[in-house]
C-alpha cells in the first residue's frame, strides 16, 4: 500500500496494484476456556453467573439493606375517580 497525497497535505493510504489474501483466525475452544469466559470481561464473574455461590445466598443479611420508600409516579385512578370523570363527560 503506497501513501497519496491527501486533503491539507494529510497523507491517504493508496490501494496497491497487487491484491492481498487475509486468513480470518477463529479461536477454538479446545484449550479449556469456556464461551463465556472469553466474552466476559472479567472471567470469575462470568463463572459465578452460572454456577452462584449457596453459602453466599443463604448466609445474605437483609438487616444491611437500606431503607427505601417506594412510590409509582403515575399510579392508576381509583373506581370512584373513573366514575366521577365518567359523569362529569356525560353530563
Amino acid at each position: 500500500m503506497h501513501i497519496g497525497p491527501g486533503l491539507m497535505g494529510i497523507p491517504l493510504p493508496v490501494p496497491s496494484t497487487h491484491t492481498h489474501k487475509s486468513r480470518l483466525v477463529l479461536p477454538t475452544f479446545t484449550d479449556g476456556l469456556q464461551h463465556s469466559q472469553l466474552t466476559h470481561p472479567h472471567p470469575v464473574i462470568a463463572v459465578m453467573a452460572d454456577k452462584p455461590n449457596m453459602m453466599e445466598i443463604t448466609s445474605f443479611d437483609k438487616t444491611k439493606l437500606k431503607k427505601t420508600q417506594t412510590q409509582e409516579k403515575n399510579p392508576l385512578p381509583t373506581k370512584e375517580a373513573i366514575e366521577q370523570e365518567r359523569r362529569e363527560s356525560s353530563s
